[in-house]
């Protein structure tokens, strides 16, 4: 029989995982219903300039271009100094899409932290192998 506190550690990382998970579906919908209007918005910008190069039809290459952006949304200031994202697609590219992406792109990094978090302490305590 497992311990309480092994059950709630099992229970939390099946959440974060069934998080993980919806994330990227989320990220899936945007780089495949909502591509349009990213690249439209980002057309001046240098980054995606060199990355759209890469974008195929199939997901994996859908989910780099999208997470690109995503992670160029949230850092902008620092695209923006290294000259990678133009001030103005930024300024114009559509405020609920830049709110949405961005906030998927921060919930990611939240819920992979604490995938390392929890796993390292399941380790810790010796239910990880």
């Amino acid at each position: 029989m497992r311990s309480d506190a092994e059950v709630v550690f099992a229970v939390c990382l099946g959440g974060l995982f069934l998080l993980m998970l919806i994330i990227t579906i989320v990220f899936l919908f945007f780089s495949y219903f909502r591509m349009s209007e990213i690249l439209e918005g980002l057309s001046n910008s240098e980054f995606l300039r060199l990355r759209k190069s890469c974008m195929g039809s199939d997901p994996v290459s859908r989910m780099f271009i999208i997470i690109s952006v995503a992670s160029v949304l949230a850092f902008h200031s620092r695209a923006l100094k290294s000259g990678g994202l133009d001030s103005r697609d930024y300024k114009n590219f559509p405020a609920d899409l830049k709110r949405q992406i961005k906030v998927t792109y921060w919930l990611c990094l939240v819920v992979g932290g604490m995938l390392f978090v929890v796993v390292g302490f399941g380790k810790w305590m010796g239910w990880v192998k």
